[in-house]
């Protein structure tokens, strides 16, 4: 129903799948639905629209109350096998023709899928960081590691 709030339908997938809202994101073609208190009206969500679900438990390398803590950013290094997670996060939301499923490239006003071979940070950023890492209020980085010590560089890399 059109009264029916993002978070309302976070919950029933909770009741029905047990995945917490913290871990999920609701999506209508390029459109996230990342506003809890949203109604379906209010984020005109058309009769019969399919609302995509993307879940994140698998991202992080644990999932329990205690994510990692890194108060100073520079010991944030992010580490390979990190970054080659979200790779590995997108491939089960891709299509045959690697194209992903339910994510669309907001940056141009074509909105088309999001294809695996020409994703950029810019993207996953939007579709995946921060919708995993907005309701814990952390980073990439601690959201996904296991020991906040492994995470301190030993180099720095930069680009302008």
């Amino acid at each position: 129903p059109e009264s029916c709030t993002v978070m309302g339908i976070k919950q029933m997938i909770r009741n029905r799948w047990h995945v917490a809202e913290a871990y999920l994101l609701l999506s209508i073609g390029h459109k996230l639905l990342d506003n809890d208190a949203a109604t379906l009206a209010d984020c005109k969500v058309e009769d019969k629209a399919v609302i995509y679900i993307t879940e994140y438990t698998s991202l992080p390398e644990r999932l329990d109350d205690e994510l990692c803590s890194i108060t100073q950013t520079e010991h944030r290094g992010i580490s390979l096998r990190q970054m080659r997670s979200i790779i590995k996060f997108v491939r089960p939301h891709l299509d045959v023709r690697s194209e992903t499923l339910g994510w669309f490239d907001t940056y141009s006003e074509a909105h088309s899928r999001l294809r695996l071979e020409a994703i950029n940070l810019y993207q996953l950023n939007e579709w995946i960081i921060k919708p995993a890492t907005r309701p814990h209020c952390c980073s990439f980085v601690e959201f996904t590691c296991a020991d906040a010590e492994a995470q301190i560089p030993a180099w720095f890399i930069s680009h302008f």
